[in-house]
């Protein structure tokens, strides 16, 4: 994936205040491969593509409208 030049990386308070989950359950989304995963740059710190989290967020809007979770396209 080619990141823009304008490329924003969210912390994991910024990417909570954006979905409906708890930090346990966001992991798990993640480790399950339905959420997108953070990158480490260094040092203890991880971030996460805010436009990986926005195209996350209109796939379960559309399919949330659609009448059925993303999890159970998947299946």
């Amino acid at each position: 994936m080619a990141l823009s030049t304008c490329t924003r990386l969210l912390k994991i308070r910024d990417v909570l205040a954006r979905v409906p989950y708890k930090k346990s359950h966001l992991y798990a989304k993640i480790k399950e491969g339905s959420f997108p995963r953070q990158v480490h740059l260094g040092g203890r710190g991880a971030f996460w593509i805010e436009d990986e989290v926005e195209q996350w967020l209109q796939r379960e809007i559309a399919a949330e409208r659609n009448g059925r979770s993303s999890d159970e396209k998947a299946a």
